[in-house]
């Protein structure tokens, strides 16, 4: 979250009440946002907003028009840029399952008996595809939002599916994400290792090349 409106007071962000926000959305198209603040995107211009449910290895997306504070929402446009998002008076949609932190960022292993995912994208064959994906090392920021799920889960990622898809055909799955799929610490899909960190399998494995 990209806010001029952040301020840093003892070592923590804090969003100044009465103040719009503003999100910023790269090439790719895909984002999230954690807001403390009840917030209102039917006015905004090409931005997509979206809570999430999940259901076992699968991340359902919901189109929303406003969102109640304290809530998760996955962000797409097809344009990159930074927008503002009004504040709302009151909301009463679902919060979803994304959860997040307005004052700080959430070290990976934050909680114990909990894995957390970010959303993460890499491409293959000229797409761009979207998963939720398990964070195995440093923190998530202020202002993102992730997935909290029980560690006997395991999932290695967490496809994504739009509930109504209307407006939106980019976001996929290549369907071969199970077994031996590589992927950096970054979330992106990788076709070869060399020396580094990667994450196999959803396990890390460290490749040491002679």
């Amino acid at each position: 979250m990209n806010d001029p409106h952040l301020q840093i007071f003892n070592g923590h962000l804090y969003l100044i009440i009465g103040e719009e926000p503003t999100a910023t959305v790269s090439a790719i198209g895909w984002a999230t946002l954690y807001t403390p603040k009840a917030l209102g995107f039917s006015e905004v211009d090409g931005l997509t907003a979206y809570t999430a449910t999940c259901d076992g290895s699968k991340v359902t997306l919901h189109k929303v028009y406003d969102v109640p504070a304290n809530t998760g929402v996955v962000l797409f446009s097809n344009t990159a840029g930074t927008y503002t998002i009004p504040l709302a008076a009151s909301s009463a949609t679902e919060r979803g399952d994304l959860q997040g932190s307005a004052t700080s960022p959430t070290a990976y292993n934050a909680y114990d008996g909990y894995t957390l995912y970010v959303l993460a994208t890499y491409k293959k064959s000229e797409k761009d595809f979207v998963q939720f994906r398990p964070v195995i090392s440093g923190s998530i920021d202020a202002f993102k939002a992730y997935l909290k799920l029980s560690a006997t889960d395991n999932a290695r990622s967490m496809n994504v599916v739009i509930a109504d898809a209307d407006g939106i055909a980019g976001i996929q799955t290549d369907g071969q994400d199970t077994d031996n799929a590589i992927f950096n610490l970054q979330g992106q899909r990788v076709s070869a290792t060399g020396r580094g960190i990667y994450i196999v399998n959803g396990k890390k494995v460290v490749r040491r090349v002679q």
